[in-house]
Formats: C-alpha cells, structure tokens, sequence
C-alpha cells in the first residue's frame, strides 16, 4: 500500500489551519502558505511577518502491531522584516522578535499529531 498525496495534502492543510486559528500567531502573523520546499515564493512586505509550509517527504513502515506508520517531515518558514536591531530578534513588550515567532510556532505543534484534528 503506497502514501496517497491526499494524505500528504491533507497534514499540510491541518497545519496550515492550526496556524491560522492560533490566538497567538493569528494576533500578530499576516499570511500563512503551503509552499515549495526550499523556494520561497514573492513575499509583499504587507503579508510580514507570514509562515510558509512546506512536505518534505513522506515514508511508512509496518509495526509489529500489523498496522502502518506514516511519516511526513515539513519545513516550517518564518519570515519576519528584521532590522539589524535587538528588538528585531528578541522582541520587545511592543513588537515580537523572531525568536519569539520560533518560539510561538514550536508551541503550536508541540504535542500535535494532527491524526484526529
């Protein structure tokens, strides 16, 4: 039994949505894509700070429960308008640094299987 693209497609898409929904992320990121991996596409200065996900790859294996694991690996891209500034990277009580977005995506996936979500 090979991976369908459907389930690929279909984690992209759950990420993408756990991104949007966020209160955290949606408070501040302006565009959330599912992208091409390694190819950023033309980002207007007016979609920053904007998330860009991308599938890597896919792989199964069998368990010795007979059932079959899928893997998907995704890159995750952030992109922040920085300036060569200490706020830009660690943010202030105003404006978040992209330490803080790492920081605020990791703890949207954490814990995430996305299999019933």
């Amino acid at each position: 039994m090979g991976i369908t693209t459907d389930t690929l497609e279909l984690y992209l898409t759950r990420i993408k949505a756990v991104f949007q929904n966020d209160p955290t992320l949606s408070g501040y990121v302006k565009d959330v894509r599912v992208v091409s991996p390694g190819a950023l596409p033309d980002i207007s200065e007016s979609l920053i700070p904007w998330i860009g996900v991308a599938a890597l790859s896919s792989s199964e294996s069998w368990k010795s429960t007979q059932r079959m694991m899928l893997t998907h690996t995704v890159e995750i891209y952030c992109v922040l308008r920085l300036e060569i500034t200490e706020t830009s990277i660690i943010g202030s009580d105003s404006e978040r640094g992209m330490i803080d977005m790492v920081n605020d995506v990791s703890a949207v996936l954490r814990g995430k299987t996305f299999s019933n979500y």
